[in-house]
């Protein structure tokens, strides 16, 4: 009953941050809504979903607390002004200059040629379904070069990150002269990169950035500067294009139903699953936490570790914490394996960013990472309404790719999303104005 009402509370926290920007896509409205319907759908107790200790949820709702905390900003702005800079003609900001795009069509190609590669590599796995991909993926049934592994961890996989926040970003605004070829190119990109490791976030994040960036351009549009400014027939949106986006986000949204119908049980089953089995999975690798070494950071950011470790053996030079980087590495790993969370169903992958924090610091590391996360991403937030860029709207994509998949892990622990925030720097930094 606590953690029902606790849930409900987030719902709440939820549209109070949306009353206060005036839109629901602030930092924390995504959070606490996402957070508060796992919350309140655990509880009810479903398809005999097993039960955790309450340090579990304990540890799960300071965490949520923690990062909702730290989003609250130092003075609150009410209303539409909040969301609309009334000194700039904003529709116009969200657009990178022609040399940018040619460089980013250029590597955008260049991804879309090494994730073609590994599809057609894995398609005869495709014959035993999904879960043969995966299976094959996991335990590197096929072999490829150093020199390739390098190049789609550190290029192709967060390049196609890359790829879909920018043409969700053009879709809306964009006006440059590449764009349709950069929106067929993407459109492979996605294809391949689904072909090749049979994971339904690829068919995922494309829908969500496509729905953040539509709630962004219907403010946008819809306030009076920029009203004044373009007319009607410019700015709103093609009958075209809502044909496009309704058409493909149905059948994204009809083949993982159909993905997930063939799971479990049934769909409804399935997504209750998703949702809420990184409480009972979580709960698994916290158990296990009691005597074991902490990591200070090195779970929760092995990206970022990763990264610069691999930047310096480069040029030969390994770094002192390259062991317990790579210690770390494996010991969350072993956490990521499938466990039953009902009697029936195993499950696997999420244990939620909590966990990573926890792992790292205990509660302490829960609550100060958790409230740095919060802080960051409301940082984030108020600069996409100060700056109206297509550098900050790409940032606050990626920021909440952090916080929708933070049900999953923490999402730096991943190379290839610190690279991907990486190239957002180097191709659009100086689109600031």
């Amino acid at each position: 009953m606590i953690l029902f009402i606790f849930g409900i509370v987030l719902l709440i926290i939820s549209f109070i941050f949306k009353n206060i920007y005036s839109t629901l896509i602030n930092p924390a409205s995504i959070f606490s809504l996402m957070w508060g319907i796992i919350f309140t759908l655990y509880s009810l107790k479903l398809f005999n979903i097993y039960s955790v200790e309450n340090y579990v949820l304990f540890i799960y709702s300071i965490g949520a607390l923690s990062f909702i905390i730290g989003c609250i900003p130092v003075r609150f702005k009410i209303g539409e002004r909040t969301f609309i800079n009334k000194n700039r003609d904003s529709l116009n900001n969200y657009n990178s200059n022609q040399k940018q795009r040619f460089f980013l069509l250029l590597f955008s190609f260049i991804t879309m040629v090494i994730l073609l590669i590994k599809a057609y590599k894995i398609l005869p796995y495709w014959s035993g379904g999904v879960s043969s991909v995966k299976l094959a993926n996991a335990e590197g049934y096929i072999l490829y070069p150093a020199w390739f592994d390098i190049l789609y961890t550190f290029f192709a996989r967060p390049f196609e990150m890359v790829c879909v926040f920018v043409v969700a970003v053009d879709f809306f605004f964009g006006q440059s002269e590449y764009t349709k070829l950069q929106f067929m190119v993407t459109s492979l990109i996605v294809l391949f990169g689904y072909i090749a490791t049979g994971s339904k976030f690829s068919l995922i994040i494309p829908v969500l950035s496509f729905v953040l960036v539509y709630e962004i351009y219907q403010k946008e549009s819809n306030s009076t500067s920029n009203k004044k400014t373009f007319s009607n027939n410019l700015r709103k949106l093609s009958f075209n294009k809502k044909i496009i986006i309704l058409s493909l986000s149905l059948m994204i949204i009809l083949f993982i139903i159909y993905m997930l119908n063939q799971k479990y049980s049934g769909w409804k089953e399935s997504i209750y699953m998703y949702l809420v089995g990184c409480i009972p999975c979580g709960g698994n690798a916290l158990k296990n936490s009691v005597n074991n070494n902490m990591y200070f950071s090195m779970v929760s950011f092995n990206g970022v570790y990763r990264v610069i470790s691999t930047f310096f053996t480069v040029f030969g030079i390994k770094l002192p914490y390259a062991s317990f980087m790579n210690e770390a590495y494996n010991m969350i790993e072993t956490y990521e394996k499938a466990i039953y969370i009902s009697p029936t169903i195993k499950y696997n992958a999420f244990i939620s960013i909590f966990t990573y924090f926890y792992k790292d610091g205990g509660l302490f590391f829960v609550i100060l990472a958790s409230f740095f996360f919060g802080r960051v991403s409301n940082n984030a937030f108020l600069h996409l309404i100060n700056e109206k860029s297509i550098y900050s709207l790409l940032i606050y994509l990626f920021i909440c790719y952090l916080i929708l998949f933070s049900i999953v892990r923490s999402q730096l622990f991943l190379a290839p999303t610190v690279m991907t925030y990486i190239y957002i720097f180097l191709f659009f930094r100086k689109s600031k104005e």
